[in-house]
């Protein structure tokens, strides 16, 4: 068994950032391979996004280190064989540590697997097994898997690069200033056909170059080389949203982009987050009742509860429906209310049919509407002259009609008889008298009327 190791965990809190020295020490295969106490000082600041899955990754017992949790991961990952770093001392690396990886010829990685690059000499890959040297403090060195590189700052996943000794870190995290030795590189993960700088092995499209490894459907193809990146089983090449589901393909404005991906459905200039009717064309926004829905795509515009099919005035209110000519159209948006040709604003009756338009005594109100026609101040319904001014209501011979419109008795004189000559009469005692006879006695005032007359014209001459 190997001496017993002091492990070190301080930590200093420096503002909002944690920064610690990282303790490792590693036990595999019930060879405990120790290495370094103190690689320096590193930032547990970064926590993703990862560029790699360690799903995979073990979650340590406690006990699990470095090479453990190294060796775990790729036999889960990859199903590959890495050492398990015994062997003796090699150029200073102590017996057992992880840097044995490395430094042994006799316990390096199988190179018919493995590809081993020094450090700086090729880019490292996500995947990539990276191997650290031992330091003043630490002779077993350290082992991890690269995430990501970001400008020359290496961030890796291991298996106890945290405070909590013995699981793995929280999430990928840089190492600081610790340099490796170099890295190993599964073949399988060496190859790389679209030459995207992402191997074949991992690489979604490995035969179309796609660096950034997108897959909108997450169907493990890569939208460069899927032909159907929404997986709405309508292919992009015909597809008005290539990248969003819309089996329907719905495309309201008939420009060619589907409503789903469209930021103005219905291309009338207002975008669709700020558009009150996103599926009709209204750019001018009216908004008659003003309760957020545009009148083009408001089955209530004038919000009075009558829904505009059935409602006869849909743009103003009236829940009441009035309509009094019935023509259909609602008295409060009809012009001609009762119908009668006339509009509202000169008929001098708008509710009541008067196409005569009379108005007795010009107030402006017609007589089909004025209980006072004459304007003497008795209502028509009282008056014995309605269509006279009469307020006295005079009605002399009170038979109901009032004198002001009570026609004039006409005085006509009796029919006047001027008899002829004729054959007197032979009448006893009056023989060869001349006399002037009338069939009625009472024309004789008239009689001598006449004979007074012709008596005073004769005396004139």
């Amino acid at each position: 068994m190997p001496r017993a190791r002091r492990l070190h965990l301080p930590a200093l809190l420096l503002g909002s950032s944690l920064t610690i020295l990282a303790m490792v020490g590693c036990s595999t295969a019930g060879v405990d391979d120790a290495e370094d106490e103190d690689l320096g000082t590193a930032t547990e600041a970064v926590c993703g996004p990862a560029s790699g899955n360690w799903s995979s990754f073990p979650a340590g017992n406690g006990t699990l280190q470095c090479v453990g949790g190294v060796r775990q991961f790729y036999k889960a990952k990859f199903n590959v064989t890495v050492p398990a770093a015994s062997g003796g001392p090699v150029n200073g690396c102590k017996q057992y540590g992880a840097c044995n990886i490395w430094v042994n010829p006799a316990n390096r990685p199988s190179p018919s697997t493995w590809n081993r690059y020094k450090w700086g000499a090729t880019p490292a890959h996500t995947y990539d097994m990276v191997v650290f040297p031992p330091t003043a403090s630490n002779g077993y060195g350290h082992i991890a898997s690269v995430d990501h590189m970001k400008s020359s700052t290496l961030f890796v996943m291991d298996a106890n690069w945290s405070p909590w000794k013995g699981k793995k870190a929280a999430c990928v995290h840089d190492v600081g200033t610790y340099k490796p030795y170099g890295f190993y590189r599964l073949k399988s993960l060496d190859k790389d056909t679209d030459g995207d700088k992402i191997p074949d092995a991992i690489d979604n499209c490995a035969t179309v170059a796609n660096k950034t490894q997108t897959d909108t459907d997450k169907d493990g193809k890569g939208d460069a080389c899927d032909t159907d990146d929404d997986n709405d089983g309508v292919l992009d090449t015909k597809d008005n949203c290539t990248l969003i589901k819309n089996a329907d393909q719905a495309d309201t404005d008939k420009d060619g982009k589907g409503d789903a991906c469209s930021t103005d459905d219905d291309g009338d200039g207002v975008t669709d987050k700020a558009d009150s009717c996103p599926k009709a064309a209204n750019p001018d926004q009216a908004d008659a009742d003003a309760d957020g829905k545009g009148d083009a795509c408001d089955d209530d515009i004038d919000g009075d509860g009558v829904l505009n099919a059935v409602d006869d005035c849909p743009d103003v209110v009236n829940e009441d429906q009035a309509d009094t000519d019935g023509d259909g159209k609602g008295d409060a948006c009809d012009d001609d209310l009762d119908g009668d040709g006339i509009p509202n604003e000169t008929d001098v009756c708008p509710q009541i049919p008067d196409p005569d338009q009379a108005d007795t005594d010009g107030d402006g109100i017609g007589d089909a509407c004025n209980d006072d026609n004459d304007g003497d101040g008795v209502v028509d319904e009282l008056d014995n002259c309605p269509g006279v001014a009469n307020a006295d209501q005079a009605d002399t011979d009170g038979n109901g009609v009032g004198d002001a419109c009570e026609p004039p008795v006409e005085v006509v004189p009796p029919p006047v008889t001027v008899g002829t000559p004729s054959t007197p009469a032979s009448t006893p005692g009056a023989a060869g008298s001349c006399a002037i006879s009338h069939d009625d006695s009472s024309s004789a005032p008239w009689l001598l009327l006449v004979g007074v007359g012709l008596l005073a014209r004769r005396r004139r001459r």
